[in-house]
């Protein structure tokens, strides 16, 4: 069946997108990792994304310019992996330790998502609200001397970054200076912006009553007392029993990830260690243009509730998940060369190995595919629907490549603990 990585999931906490930062040194392995998966659901379930709204940023070599791709489909991508690979890594009898133990950097980093997470942080009252400080507040917004629908706030926001919030002009600067208390409010007369979007609210004037809980100054491990530890749990006794309860969990999950995502963590390795001349322009341009494209769709698809936030551009919504356009695009870069990467590796040793796929494996693979599961919100009667809908060419683009996954597991070798 088709593998989809999962960043780690904790006892405690389900991490997601940009919390795999808890790596720290190891984001390159989690990098590709994350497009050996990529890779993986593209190989038989990517359409081509729509010639809209290309991305216009200059590209790098090895690529040219993104985005001019027409190929409709993976599969329809011809090239010659001689032309691109320099240096193929071994890939059998590649190693793997599937009980690694975390590193104190990965300890670390994880304590202090926890901490982040639960909220869990120093509670500041004494000093005045700077720019770029994490604060808990509260407020209630009046038009016409009524509150009203959308303004207010109805339990404290934790999470309230001041200069990074989006809101009107001279709600986050009207902050700034304002030293915490329960007892007041900090009174904000301000205008809603003439194009804010919505008649009930263009140009309005508006008071913002706000109350200021406190600063949130983030806790380290080594600042933890038990005091803090015991936020999470009342049942512990010490620091030192949290930060190994921590060290123990991410033991487990580690193991297990090798478990479940074995054919990832071989075939990223295989991907680092080889040496790479240039990439098909067609195939990156692919890849590049389908991760690019994935968020469009989901700024598209969500724009009232993003505009209702205070993020009313594409280039607003990137800075908002990534910290700048920039940054995400120099995430999709790297993530379209490392998928790009995988593909060029995926055709070399397939004929290297004389792995093509087989009528017999493809149909089993058809019917591996029907029985997972994976599939079953789409409502295949049939084995035929199944092959109607994804076409019998790019089933067999996705189990060729599959293949060669297989093939790299069942030759590696699992470390002795």
């Amino acid at each position: 069946m088709l593998e989809f990585f999962q960043p780690v999931v904790y006892h405690r906490i389900v991490m997601t997108g940009k919390d795999a930062d808890l790596f720290g040194g190891q984001m390159k392995k989690i990098s590709l990792l994350l497009a050996v998966a990529i890779a993986l659901t593209m190989f038989l379930c990517a359409c081509k994304p729509t010639d809209t709204d290309k991305p216009t940023e200059p590209a790098t070599d090895p690529a040219t310019e993104p985005g001019s791709s027409a190929v409709q489909n993976l599969y329809d991508i011809k090239y010659d992996y001689k032309d691109h690979v320099k240096t193929i890594a071994d890939y059998k009898g590649l190693e793997i330790d599937m009980n690694p133990e975390p590193t104190e950097e990965q300890i670390r980093e994880q304590v202090e998502y926890e901490l982040q997470y639960y909220d869990i942080c120093r509670k500041i009252t004494d000093r005045a609200v700077k720019e770029g400080d994490t604060i808990c507040v509260e407020f209630t917004g009046y038009m016409n001397g009524e509150k009203f629908e959308g303004g207010y706030t109805t339990t404290p926001m934790t999470n309230f970054v001041v200069g990074g919030m989006n809101y009107i002009d001279g709600f986050e600067d009207g902050l700034i200076g304002a030293v915490p208390s329960e007892d007041k409010t900090v009174d904000l007369y301000l205008k809603f912006p003439e194009d804010y979007g919505d008649e009930e609210f263009n140009g309005k004037d508006v008071l913002f009553k706000v109350t200021v809980h406190y600063i949130a100054e983030p806790l380290t491990m080594d600042s933890l007392t038990l005091e803090d530890v015991r936020q999470l749990s009342e049942d512990y006794t010490s620091v030192e029993e949290y930060i190994d309860e921590v060290r123990e969990s991410l033991k487990l999950s580690m193991h297990q990830d090798r478990v479940n995502y074995k054919r990832n963590y071989l075939f990223a390795e295989i991907v680092e260690n080889s040496e790479f001349s240039s990439y098909p322009q067609e195939l990156y341009d692919y890849y590049y243009d389908y991760l690019v494209d994935r968020y469009r769709n989901d700024y598209a698809t969500y724009s009232v509730y993003y505009q209702y936030n205070g993020i009313n551009s594409f280039d607003e919504y990137l800075a908002a998940q990534f910290g700048s356009s920039e940054k995400f695009y120099e995430q999709v870069k790297e993530s379209a060369e490392n998928s790009t990467e995988i593909d060029i590796l995926c055709a070399a040793i397939t004929d290297i190995e004389h792995l093509e796929l087989t009528d017999e494996e493809y149909i089993s693979g058809v019917e591996n595919y029907l029985s997972s599961g994976d599939f079953d919100s789409y409502g295949f009667e049939n084995a035929e629907d199944f092959i109607e809908y994804f076409t019998e060419a790019q089933i067999r683009y996705a189990l060729q490549n599959e293949k060669v996954l297989d093939f790299v597991a069942e030759n590696s070798v699992e470390k002795a603990s």
